[in-house]
């Protein structure tokens, strides 16, 4: 339980570092820390909750999803140097707790991610601009990755979540990381 929780406390400060990295800067507000705590307070609630026990690549991949969730819930924006470290510790993680699952679980990530990145195209080419959601390609990744055939009920939910909160927040552009990063989460701690 310690390492898990040693891990979403380095990812809720890899977050907010990478937001200092890009932006030097920035000053955070107190309630953007605040944030960024309850992330990490929200993964060990889960975490402690869960059945699963811990491993070193399960605590990876949640203190990535953790630092996920604080940039994109903070500056709406997924980073490169980021979501490429979760793929990887996806696939490690899924390798080592359930390689059978590891075949399907890469031809569901291809899927999701194929499906993310005709959407983000299609986008740019029709209003001639970059579009939001580059990040989110990757995170769609992982979580075909590490959800296999229960990726689509996962996106499903994490779409959900997303679309209520932009509705009852009034915005037009709410991040759709956070939601994902949770779902993901889920299935890897509860199913």
């Amino acid at each position: 339980m310690l390492m898990i929780f040693l891990c979403l406390l380095a990812g809720g400060l890899i977050g907010l570092s990478t937001i200092r990295w890009y932006d030097p800067d920035t000053l955070f507000r107190y309630g953007e820390l605040s944030a960024a705590a309850a992330c990490v307070i929200g993964g060990m609630v889960l975490y402690g909750m869960s059945p699963t026990p811990a491993s070193l690549s399960l605590g990876v991949v949640l203190g990535l999803l953790c630092s996920c969730t604080v940039t994109d819930a903070l500056r709406s924006w997924l980073p490169l140097p980021l979501t490429l470290p979760l793929l990887a510790a996806g696939v490690w993680h899924v390798r080592v707790s359930q390689p059978w699952l590891l075949t399907p679980g890469l031809v569901w990530s291809g899927i999701w991610s194929a499906f993310y990145g005709v959407r983000y195209l299609l986008y740019r080419y029709r209003n001639g601009a970059d579009c939001p959601g580059g990040g989110d390609i990757l995170l769609a990744g992982v979580a075909g990755l590490c959800c296999h055939a229960f990726s689509g009920l996962v996106l499903t939910f994490a779409i959900t979540g997303h679309q209520l909160w932009g509705t009852l927040r009034h915005h037009h552009i709410a991040p759709f990381g956070p939601w994902l990063s949770v779902a993901v989460a889920i299935q890897l701690l509860y199913f």
